[in-house]
């Protein structure tokens, strides 16, 4: 492998390990028995967080920097799909970023069929990020109320990543916007390392506590509803 090629393996596997991400794979992975039927990925996160095949759309046709195409191209807000299409949505970190959120969980609610499960998540707490435009942050009770007046029966909302991990992650991604301004040379990648291995156990460390962790402050919301 090459340097550069194991650079980024690193990389990926550094960002693997955050807490969103694991504790993101550990909630599928408990929630696997709705995870059934034809399933609908609106704007597909990367890595996966679970392994059944589904139907992904974004706006545009690769994501996970270019490696992977979606199936289809389209806008969440009006998607070109018949009613009652899925039996199960995931659509995670997608709804801050939406010009209607109105009309993003009408399209949700019309493709689903009755008795599907909508996987759903949004900030309550997170850097600024313009995908091209960031819009809204939510509580918990602020998601559960939306997706009710939608018409969802929302059974868990779980607040995701404390204080310890919200800390944590915060300062990795300001540290790691500064290291990637900085030219493309041996002091950037050295920096990088130097960064991943500074924070990988603190990673873990967040991951570990994060039952204990207070959640006044916290990253995001993953919320798990119905359509009845």
């Amino acid at each position: 492998m090459q340097p550069e090629e194991l650079r980024k393996a690193v990389g990926n596997f550094i960002h693997s390990c955050r807490p969103r991400p694991v504790l993101f794979r550990r909630l599928f992975r408990r929630y696997a028995g709705r995870l059934e039927g034809r399933i609908l990925e609106i704007g597909p996160e990367y890595p996966p967080y679970y392994s059944a095949p589904s139907v992904k759309l974004d706006l545009c046709e690769r994501y996970g920097h270019g490696r992977y195409r979606v199936d289809v191209v389209g806008d969440a807000c009006a998607m070109p799909f018949r009613d009652g299409s899925f039996s199960t949505v995931v659509c995670l970190e997608v709804m801050e970023h939406v010009e209607s959120p109105e009309a993003l969980l009408r399209e949700i609610r019309r493709v689903m069929r009755s008795g599907g499960t909508l996987f759903f998540s949004i900030p309550m707490a997170w850097l600024y990020h313009p995908i091209p435009l960031d819009r809204m942050r939510l509580t918990s009770q602020g998601v559960a109320a939306m997706l009710e007046k939608h018409g969802f029966r929302v059974l868990r909302v779980h607040r995701v990543v404390g204080v310890l991990g919200f800390v944590v992650t915060m300062l990795y991604f300001m540290l790691m916007a500064r290291i990637n301004r900085l030219p493309l040379n041996p002091l950037r990648r050295g920096m990088l390392m130097l960064n991943w291995a500074l924070f990988l156990p603190l990673f873990l460390i967040s991951i570990a506590t994060e039952r204990l962790q207070p959640k006044d402050i916290y990253i995001t919301n993953f919320c798990v509803a119905e359509k009845p």
